[in-house]
């Protein structure tokens, strides 16, 4: 059997969201609506520093979690699904992975929130500094991207 690559969308794919991508779409509209683009409120503060202040040891084990997240994740997870012959499946990761890249740009734009060290005092960092803006978080957007296109 010769496959080829991309895959070609999922028969449908062209119809409109179904209710779970409507349902993620107003999820990610109400945060950009609650979202302060120069600064954090308390309760978002608390649970950063709180998350933020775990031990170091968590670290390696949660930048494994985040690559998850990042954008190479959406072809490797496609092609994946796609040797292992669900076509469907690769071709709702790759069309979900991709849009999750453009409405993200658009949102960063928009919001144009700064990184979590530039509003919350007392963040420490691990690693290298990231760069550019902090909200919304690619690699949340990518690994949601891919869960939701997962479910059946």
């Amino acid at each position: 059997m010769t496959r080829s690559w991309p895959p070609a969308f999922a028969k449908g794919a062209d119809r409109a969201p179904d209710p779970a991508q409507a349902l993620a779409l107003g999820g990610l509209l109400g945060t950009v609506i609650a979202v302060q683009r120069d600064r954090v409120g308390p309760r978002e503060a608390r649970v950063f520093l709180a998350v933020n202040g775990l031990t170091d040891a968590l670290y390696p084990a949660a930048w494994v979690v985040m690559q998850a997240g990042a954008f190479g994740a959406v072809p490797v997870a496609s092609a994946s699904a796609w040797l292992a012959g669900d076509r469907v499946l690769a071709s709702r990761m790759l069309a979900g992975g991709t849009r999750h890249g453009r409405c993200r740009r658009v949102v960063k734009q928009a919001v144009r929130r700064p990184r979590p060290a530039a509003l919350v005092p007392g963040t420490r960092g691990r690693g290298p500094d990231a760069t550019g803006l902090g909200y919304l978080s690619g690699h949340a957007a990518v690994a949601i991207a891919l869960g939701a296109a997962a479910l059946p």
